[in-house]
């Protein structure tokens, strides 16, 4: 494909405006790497004039804004530091949102607030220019570059975050604000709304991006941000309770703590799973109880059980996703779970199928991979017990995921 041809670039240009508008994350990343592999090639061998060329680099900056959460983060501090002024500018991109998903992909919480400085440190240092006029930078007259208002706007607020009235008070009355057309003064607005968030740290209530359940009074509400909601639980709760017991009921705990057989489930010569499907089942129940079947606090306590190698915790929260139909959407909803696979595939030397898992993070051989690493890598159980849950799994999606663990005979074996 020629993509110096004048039709092929109107066909890319159709195609950024529909992943623009559609916020789609997976075929931005693909466009961005796209451009990347193709574009400095093309440019070299005089395949292509300076011209096009820049016009495809403009579409790839604000598609990496698109996919910013699956971007390196030495490339999203660049991008702060030289290509912010067109996402302060799309409606289409919610760049706060952005940071947020960003955000979850980090688990410490002491790393998330070391990019926030590091994001802050490249819009300072940001040369685009809002407006025309000179603005006035600590009794200093300066160029109106990015880096230049968040200076000025330091001067006047300090580091620590600004209330409403103060901000809305500098919107109004600054004399500078006030030289702006309405398009740079929304673009003004959006830059300093995400500076307030990158002032916030991810260890306050203010800063946290995961939502908080907590129990006021024997009401269960979320915090998210500094407000606490309602939490309502939806009307399929109770009949995916009863799904989980009806399933399991049989399965009755021995007295040795031992999980009975399952026949046909593994050779007898085999040792038996090292849990308790049952009280998996029971850790679903609580788990339900908490989260109300709110899918994204469910995949925030598997992510949590992770990280402290709870494993009961760990299987409950993957049963409970199985039976609120969102396992098979685990890869796609959830960046930190696809970065675990993407990490296991170059550890592997399976580099090849990043686009893969990229393109289609809901193949029952990514997520198969996903079970395998974290039930096996991470939670250290063995492979007949990870491949007996696996197993069940499947059993209980009905197939609805694909088929995770293949069955050859009496063995049995991932699906990667």
């Amino acid at each position: 494909m020629d993509i110096n041809d004048p039709r092929v670039l109107k066909v890319m240009r159709e195609r950024f405006n529909e992943t623009l508008l559609s916020d789609d994350h997976h075929d931005a990343l693909v466009f961005v790497r796209n451009v990347d592999d193709v574009v400095p090639e093309r440019i070299k061998t005089g395949a292509m004039s300076e011209e096009v060329a820049e016009e495809y680099y403009d579409m790839q900056r604000v598609m990496k804004y698109v996919c910013l959460p699956s971007l390196p983060q030495t490339e999203i501090i660049k991008l702060f530091k030289e290509a912010i002024a067109y996402p302060l500018l799309d409606p289409h991109i919610n760049l706060k949102e952005k940071l947020k998903t960003l955000m979850l992909t980090i688990p410490e919480f002491s790393s998330r607030d070391a990019l926030r400085a590091q994001l802050k440190e490249a819009l300072a240092a940001n040369e685009e220019r809002i407006g025309e006029s000179h603005i006035t930078v600590s009794s200093k007259t300066e160029y109106p570059t990015i880096g230049n208002w968040i200076r000025k706007y330091i001067s006047l607020f300090g580091n620590n975050p600004t209330n409403t009235v103060q901000l809305n008070q500098f919107f109004v009355s600054d004399r500078d604000v006030q030289k702006l057309d309405p398009e740079e003064r929304h673009m003004l607005r959006e830059l300093v709304d995400v500076y307030e968030y990158l002032k916030f740290s991810s260890q306050t209530p203010e800063g946290l991006e995961d939502p908080l359940l907590v129990n006021l009074g024997g009401d269960l509400k979320v915090l998210r941000g500094d407000k606490f909601e309602d939490i309502k639980p939806p009307a399929e709760i109770d009949r995916i309770v009863d799904e989980i017991f009806d399933e399991l009921d049989k399965e009755k705990k021995p007295a040795s703590g031992i999980a009975p057989a399952v026949a046909g489930s593994m050779p007898a010569r085999q040792v038996a799973p090292s849990f308790v499907m049952r009280d998996i089942a029971l850790a679903a129940h609580q788990l339900l109880e908490r989260t109300n079947g709110d899918a994204e606090a469910v995949r925030n306590e598997l992510d949590k059980g992770l990280r402290s190698q709870k494993t009961q915790e760990v299987l409950g929260s993957l049963l409970l996703l199985v039976q609120l139909g969102r396992f098979d959407r685990i890869l796609v909803d959830d960046e930190r779970f696809r970065k675990i696979v993407e990490t296991d595939l170059r550890t592997e030397g399976r580099s090849d199928k990043l686009d893969g898992l990229r393109i289609n993070p809901r193949a029952p051989h990514f997520l198969a991979r996903f079970l395998k690493v974290a039930l096996e890598k991470t939670l250290s159980l063995d492979e007949n017990s990870a491949l007996d849950f696996g197993s069940k799994l499947d059993s209980l999606a009905g197939g609805t995921i694909g088929t995770i663990v293949i069955t050859e005979g009496e063995s049995k074996r991932w699906n990667v």
